[in-house]
């Protein structure tokens, strides 16, 4: 097990992996650090939960259109893209414009997030065969993760020391730089080929009692992505801030509440990170 996770990936999937993962900088830093500093930017409670949540609503309406696009287009022209325009989104969150222009930054978030979670499943795919498949996504999902555990952590200790909106600027320019590194990289999408493809999996496979416990997990992981991830990951700033205020001491040394949050949050990633190549 050990020996199978030394062995690295194609070069094209390292970086695209470091690539989405520098994608997630500005994302992740939000959910840490916008529950804390949301009076400073002259938002209300009510705001911030619209933010966190808009770019994940208007996924029902994105995620069909980058398949389509995706199998259309290409892979890599569509990722690109999304890599660059994400760049920009995350730059401007640190506009303080007002709520409208961070919700339409947020809305071209999702869109770009839908493409680039898309295209780099897709090119753990292409370059996967039968006997490493589960392998590199796992190795995709981790490398991915690592940006946010970054995020969390540096992000919500920049944010105490210079401020969000240096932060986040500086989260947009290492995302564009990302994007720029890639430029020169070819992007292989995953294709069905016949022998691949389900043919008659609803009248054999998916039959009546698979597709209950297909829906009980499902079921389970949208619980568990609502209460047991997202929701902790969303309000613990707050929670942090209304009981303790804006600097924590601990252990005679005042923490700011960012920096706690964005600690205590990196841990969860930091497991996700370790453990998902080898799963």
């Amino acid at each position: 097990w050990i020996r199978g996770l030394m062995r690295l990936p194609p070069r094209e999937l390292i970086v695209i992996s470091l690539a989405v993962a520098a994608t997630l900088l500005g994302d992740s830093l939000l959910y840490a650090v916008l529950p804390t500093v949301w009076p400073r930017l002259g938002l209300e409670l009510w705001m911030v939960g619209a933010l966190l949540s808009a770019n994940r609503f208007v996924r029902f309406l994105t995620n069909p259109l980058a398949g389509r696009v995706m199998e259309r287009f290409g892979v890599r022209g569509p990722f690109l893209a999304a890599v660059f325009l994400a760049s920009v989104t995350t730059a401007a969150y640190g506009l303080n414009a007002g709520f409208i222009v961070f919700l339409i930054a947020r809305l071209f978030w999702g869109l770009c997030w839908s493409f680039l979670r898309l295209g780099g499943y897709l090119s753990a795919l292409g370059n996967a065969g039968d006997t490493n498949r589960g392998y590199y996504l796992g190795f995709y999902t981790g490398v991915v993760r690592l940006g946010t555990v970054v995020s969390v952590l540096v992000g919500g200790l920049l944010t105490d020391i210079v401020g969000f909106g240096t932060t986040i600027v500086l989260f947009g320019v290492l995302t564009f730089i990302s994007a720029l590194s890639i430029l020169r990289e070819r992007i292989e999408a995953h294709t069905i080929t016949a022998s691949e493809s389900p043919g008659d999996v609803s009248k054999s496979y998916l039959t009546l009692p698979t597709k209950r416990r297909l829906w009980a997990v499902y079921a389970a992981a949208c619980i568990n992505g609502m209460a047991g991830s997202q929701l902790v990951v969303a309000t613990l700033g707050l929670l942090l801030l209304q009981d303790f205020g804006e600097t924590i001491d601990l252990a005679s040394l005042g923490v700011g509440v960012a920096s706690l949050t964005g600690i205590l949050l990196s841990g969860r990633y930091l497991i996700e990170v370790i453990w998902s190549p080898g799963s």
